[in-house]
C-alpha cells in the first residue's frame, strides 16, 4: 500500500514537474537566436507514407528556401536526421538550419505528424500539414504570391478644364467617359487618350423635349396634363424652378443613363398652385444621341410610404438598376433599396437596412442618408453601405464582415473613432475579393481577400487623401479625388493592377 501511495506521489510529481517545466515559444526563439519572423518545420520521424508524399510537392518546390537564415528543420532526439533528409524528404542537408529539441518540438507541434509552422513577431500565424499543405501562400515575412499591387500610370486634371471642382464621372469604356458639371448641367463625352471633350450635351437638350416628356409622365393624368401645357411656359410660379434637373449620370454596357427630374404643376385643393416633380432615366447611346425614355413609378406597390429617388442607384445591367427608396419616419428597421426592371417597371424590395451603428439623424436634426452601391457577382447579388464594414449577399440572405480589420460591430462608431470609415469599391479580380477603403483619416487602402470574404491576403496603403468613384476595367483602375483637405480637386487618377 504503501509503494502504491509512494509511486503515485512520484507520478503526480513528475507530471507537476513536467507542466511546470514547458516553456512559451519565445523561450526557444530567444534560446536559439531565431528572427521574428520564422519557419518551422517540424519533422515526425515515424509519419506514414502519404504524409511524407502530401509534402513532396511542397518540398521539390521550396528547396531554395530551406537553405535561407529563417528557415529551421525541427528534430525530436531520437530522429535519425541524416536519414531523413536523404531518405524521406530526399533534401540536402547542407546549409539548411537544424534544431534537435525535444522540448522545442513539444511546443510547437502538437499534431503529432510533419508540421509547417509559420511564425510573425514571434507568434504562430498559421501551421500547415500534408492535408492542407495545398493551401500554403507565403512564408513568414513575406506577401504571399499573388498578392496585387497598384501603380500609378497617370493624372488628370479635370478642375482646371472644366473650372469647377463640382464635377461627377462615370466611365464608358477604357477610352472614353462621361463628366457631368453640376453647375452649367452640361455632359460631356471626354476622350481619355487625347485628354480632351469629343461631345457636349447641354441641359437644353432635356427641356426642349419639355412638351413630349411631360405627355409620357403624366399620360394618365389627362387633367394636369392639360394644364401644364397650357401655362407652363407663361406661370410666373413655373419660373421659379428649372423645368428639368439632372440627379446624375452612369454608364453600362456602353450605354450612358442620365437620371431626370421634371417639374410640373398640382392645384391643391384650395386652387393653389404647387411645385411638384417626377422622375425618369433617359438612355443614350455612346455617341449621346438619345434612344429611349423610361418613366419610373411615383410608389413601389405593397410598400406603403416609399418611392423611389435618383439620390443614389447602381446599375445592375442596361436594363435592371437598384434604386434608393425614399421614405419618412424611423430608418431602422426599413428597406432603403429596389431592384427595379425598366422594360417592365417591375420592382422588388432589397433586405437591405440601416445598422444599428449608424445613425439615424444628424446633428442638424434631419434623417441620413447613407450611400450604398450593388452589384451582381456572378449569380449572387451583393452590395454594400460606405459607412459599414460588411458585404451583404441578398441572394443568400447572409452578411460578411470585412475580416482581419479588426473591427468590432459592437464598437463600430461612426460619430468617433470610425467617422472616417469609407468603402469606395468592392469588385473580383484574378480570383479574389478587393476592397478600397479609408480606415484612417487621410489613409485610403487597398485590401485582398480571398474569393469567400474569409482570410485578409494582404492590406496595402495606396493613397494619401481620399478616392471617391473607382472603376475597374480589366487591370486598369481609374479613381475620381473630388476632395483634399489640402484644397479644391477635381483629379482623375489612373491605376495598373500588378
Amino acid at each position: 500500500m504503501i509503494k502504491r501511495i509512494l509511486f503515485l506521489g512520484f507520478c503526480l510529481l513528475t507530471g507537476f514537474q513536467s507542466v511546470a517545466t514547458e516553456k512559451p515559444l519565445s523561450y526557444f526563439t530567444k534560446k536559439y537566436n531565431l528572427p521574428d519572423n520564422v519557419n518551422v518545420l517540424s519533422v515526425f520521424s515515424n509519419d506514414c507514407i502519404n504524409c511524407y508524399y502530401g509534402f513532396s510537392m511542397f518540398l521539390k518546390s521550396h528547396e531554395d528556401d530551406f537553405k535561407k537564415k529563417d528557415f529551421v528543420f525541427l528534430f525530436k532526439k531520437e530522429a535519425e536526421v541524416d536519414n531523413i533528409f536523404k531518405y524521406q524528404l530526399g533534401l540536402d542537408k547542407t546549409g539548411c538550419s537544424v534544431i534537435v529539441d525535444d522540448d522545442f518540438y513539444k511546443a510547437l507541434d502538437k499534431h503529432l505528424v510533419t508540421t509547417l509552422t509559420i511564425i510573425e513577431d514571434k507568434k504562430i500565424r498559421e501551421q500547415f500539414t500534408s492535408k492542407d499543405i495545398y493551401t500554403f501562400k507565403s512564408f513568414a515575412g513575406v506577401p504571399p504570391s499573388g498578392t496585387l499591387n497598384l501603380m500609378e500610370t497617370d493624372t488628370l486634371d479635370l478642375r482646371s478644364r472644366f473650372g469647377t471642382k463640382k464635377l461627377s464621372i462615370d466611365l464608358l469604356n477604357e477610352s472614353k467617359m462621361m463628366v457631368y458639371n453640376q453647375y452649367t448641367n452640361d455632359i460631356f463625352l471626354f476622350d481619355l487618350a487625347g485628354k480632351k471633350v469629343i461631345d457636349k450635351l447641354p441641359l437644353s437638350s432635356f427641356t426642349n423635349r419639355y412638351d413630349s416628356v411631360i405627355r409620357i409622365l403624366l399620360r394618365n393624368k389627362p387633367e394636369e396634363l392639360r394644364y401644364n401645357l397650357e401655362n407652363y411656359k407663361t406661370n410666373d410660379y413655373y419660373k421659379t424652378f428649372p423645368l428639368c434637373k439632372i440627379k446624375k449620370v452612369s454608364c453600362a454596357e456602353g450605354s450612358v443613363f442620365v437620371g431626370l427630374s421634371f417639374t410640373y404643376m398640382v392645384k391643391d385643393g384650395e386652387n393653389h398652385i404647387l411645385y411638384d416633380g417626377l422622375e425618369m432615366i433617359a438612355k443614350l447611346d455612346g455617341d449621346l444621341n438619345l434612344i429611349q425614355l423610361y418613366q419610373l413609378r411615383e410608389s413601389i406597390p405593397g410598400v406603403e410610404g416609399k418611392y423611389i429617388s435618383l439620390m443614389g442607384y447602381s446599375f445592375i445591367n442596361a436594363d435592371t438598376v437598384v434604386f434608393s427608396l425614399s421614405s419618412s419616419g424611423d430608418r431602422k428597421q426599413d428597406s432603403v433599396a429596389v431592384l427595379y426592371s425598366l422594360k417592365t417597371n417591375d420592382a422588388k424590395v432589397i433586405e437591405l437596412g440601416y445598422e444599428p451603428f449608424m445613425p439615424l439623424k444628424g446633428e442638424n436634426g434631419y434623417y441620413n442618408y447613407y450611400r450604398f452601391s450593388v452589384w451582381k457577382d456572378e449569380n449572387e447579388l451583393k452590395g454594400y453601405f460606405t459607412k459599414s464594414p460588411f458585404i451583404y449577399n441578398f441572394s443568400a440572405k447572409t452578411k460578411t464582415l470585412l475580416p482581419g480589420l479588426g473591427i468590432d460591430p459592437k464598437t463600430f462608431d461612426l460619430k468617433e473613432k470610425d467617422k472616417f470609415f469609407w468603402i469606395s469599391k468592392v469588385f473580383s479580380y484574378q480570383n479574389n475579393k478587393c476592397v478600397i477603403a479609408v480606415l484612417k483619416q487621410k489613409e485610403m487602402y487597398l485590401l485582398q481577400y480571398d474569393k469567400e470574404l474569409k482570410t485578409l491576403i494582404s492590406k496595402k496603403k495606396i493613397f494619401d487623401g481620399y478616392l471617391s468613384d473607382i472603376f475597374v476595367l480589366k487591370n486598369t483602375l481609374f479613381a475620381f479625388e473630388d476632395y483634399s483637405e489640402k484644397g479644391d480637386v477635381a483629379v482623375l487618377h489612373k491605376y495598373q493592377l500588378k
